[in-house]
């Protein structure tokens, strides 16, 4: 739950800082990958 916040948050970040975009979808196959360890 405590994830999903987050990543709509950051969501909600990077839409008004598309720059950074790249960045975050690396850092939410970062997040898949723990999951499925």
């Amino acid at each position: 739950y405590f994830i999903k916040k987050f990543l709509k948050k950051a969501k909600n970040y990077l839409t008004e800082n598309g720059t950074i975009y790249m960045e975050f979808d690396f850092l939410q196959k970062g997040i898949k990958e723990i999951f499925s360890t």
